[in-house]
């Protein structure tokens, strides 16, 4: 079955919609976490999402957490972990 020009549309921007509220639950874990980073201990964060790990907001996450350890040089780890792995 396929759907109308006019559906899809709307389950793209549907779709656009989950990602940033994804992204936006993603920075505030982080302003959450560096708010601890004067702490000498390491921060560990999971991020958890239901899409694929070749999305490209997976490779995206997966870039930010990396991106993340290096400028907080490693005291802040977080952990990607697509395809709804975490339930």
């Amino acid at each position: 079955m396929s759907h109308s020009p006019e559906t899809r549309q709307r389950m793209s921007l549907d779709h656009q919609k989950h990602s940033k509220r994804l992204l936006l639950s993603a920075a505030t874990c982080l302003i959450w976490a560096t708010s601890f980073a004067s702490t000498a201990q390491t921060i560990e964060l999971k991020v958890s999402h239901y899409l694929p790990p070749n999305h490209t907001i997976n490779a995206e996450l997966t870039r930010w957490a990396e991106e993340l350890g290096v400028k907080s040089k490693g005291r802040l780890k977080v952990t990607v972990f697509p395809s709804g792995q975490m339930g």
